[in-house]
Formats: structure tokens, sequence, C-alpha cells
């Protein structure tokens, strides 16, 4: 069975802390009392995580080339030796 856009806005919204008051409420009590929408909750959770350690891993990668490019640029070894001095 697939997940309705509905439902995932709201695995969404649940996930963000972005929902409050009667709806989570309401939603909560879905997650205990409801077999499917738990298991799909559980994927939709995998996922997210997935989803969060690409992204993080791409801002890794994105900070260590720039940092590479920052203190290898030939045109400001002063300010990487600067760098390098502050943090031996």
């Amino acid at each position: 069975m697939m997940i309705s856009d509905k439902l995932l806005k709201k695995f969404e919204r649940y996930k963000s802390r972005r929902m409050g008051g009667i709806e989570l409420f309401k939603f909560e009590i879905n997650l205990l009392i409801d077999p499917e929408t738990r298991s799909f909750y559980k994927e939709f959770e995998m996922l997210w995580e997935i989803t969060e350690m690409h992204h993080r891993n791409e801002i890794i990668k994105k900070l260590d080339r720039f940092h590479h490019a920052l203190m290898n640029d030939p045109e400001n070894k002063l300010f990487s030796n600067q760098i390098r001095n502050l943090f031996p």
C-alpha cells in the first residue's frame, strides 16, 4: 500500500516538531492504535535519517573542499600561516 501525500506531510510536521495541540494528540494516539500507520512512520523515520545523513556528509565534503582550498591557496599564504599558528 502507498502512503498518501497527506499522511507524509503529517509525518514531516510531526518529525519536524511543527505539530501541536489536538492534531499532535490525535496523531500520537493514531500511532499507538494503528499498526499500519506505525509501520509507515517507522519506514518514514528510517528514510528521514538516511536523508539527513546524506545531507550531513555532503556538507562535510563541501567544507573539507573549502578548507583545503583556503589553506592551500598560494595567494593567501600569510593567512593560512596565521591560522596554523592559532591552532598548532
